[in-house]
């Protein structure tokens, strides 16, 4: 039977069946509409202004009868980039758009404007394991989530890092724009603080990499930086680190180089790994447990 639900295959072409009852089947992205009501489409399917979420457009706007139309259309045109699409429901414009994100200043080719009556939809992502026995919380931003652990302590770029290895975590890595704006939004809303990231120029000068191997390319380099002429500066041949400013430069945005001495908060983001070592060890206690239960039954009853 058909359920109302997240997809775990991967995603499929647009697929659209006609029935007598219900009057349609739909399959789009990973989320099987068919058997869901207006409030569980709701439940993956995210609605916002500009002044909250915005996308960067895969192509022309076209016409569309209703913000479901639209979707469908999007993935049927874009079936492996369609994340999100901006609709107007006065004009029923409809535009395509790759995954929602918080607005970021620096880029200004993203849509929709925040003054604008049009709405954006946007999937939501999956929704991580979280281990929060450890401290971690899932944080989402425009439809990205993850699990998150908020320092609650300044330390120097090393000693962060040591502290990552102890929680099996890494520094956050902010490499997509979703990722980025999701950094972002915790880092000024939740911790509030001058803060690490895992993005260094350590190896090489000039040459910065995110934690997880990945280079910092030419796009990302156009929006994460504050706007100020020389940003990224290694002022003093010493700024081998990253930082944001909240504290410091209240109202700046963007990201700054710094001398990897100073001490800083930081945000960690739990490996898969960990979790997966959480779920193993339950089951072995599990396991030991029965086992225990059946030797002393075993024992009473002999």
């Amino acid at each position: 039977m058909e359920r109302c639900g997240f997809d775990p295959r991967p995603r499929r072409p647009l697929k659209v069946v006609v029935v007598v009852d219900p009057p349609r089947v739909w399959h789009y992205g990973s989320v099987n509409s068919a058997h869901c009501d207006h409030g569980q489409r709701q439940a993956y399917i995210g609605r916002s202004s500009g002044a909250e979420c915005q996308t960067l457009s895969l192509g022309a706007p076209w016409m569309s009868v209703s913000p479901m139309a639209c979707y469908i259309e999007c993935l049927s045109r874009f079936p492996d980039t369609c994340q999100s699409f901006v609709y107007n429901k006065d004009t029923q414009s409809c535009t395509p758009g790759s995954t929602a994100f918080g607005p970021i200043e620096t880029i200004t080719t993203s849509i929709p404007e925040a003054n604008s009556n049009d709405a954006i939809y946007y999937l939501k992502q999956p929704i991580p394991a979280c281990n929060t026995n450890l401290g971690f919380s899932i944080y989402d931003v425009c439809g990205t989530y993850a699990c998150l652990y908020l320092s609650t302590k300044e330390l120097n770029h090393t000693a962060a890092l040591h502290a990552c290895a102890e929680m099996n975590s890494a520094l956050f890595v902010a490499e997509t724009e979703a990722r980025f704006s999701l950094f972002w939004y915790v880092s000024l809303n939740q911790l509030g603080e001058d803060a690490w990231l895992g993005l260094t120029d350590i190896a090489v000068e000039g040459q910065f990499v995110w934690d997880n191997g990945n280079s910092l390319s030419a796009w990302q380099y156009s929006y994460v930086w504050m706007p100020f002429a020389g940003i990224p500066d290694n002022s003093q041949n010493d700024e081998h680190c990253v930082e944001v400013k909240h504290r410091a430069w209240p109202g700046i945005f963007g990201l700054n180089d710094v001398e990897c001495w100073h001490s800083k908060y930081f945000i960690l983001v739990i490996a898969a790994a960990a979790v997966v070592v959480v779920v193993v060890v339950v089951v072995v206690v599990v396991v030991v447990v029965v086992v225990a239960v059946v030797v002393v039954v075993i024992v009473v009853v002999t």
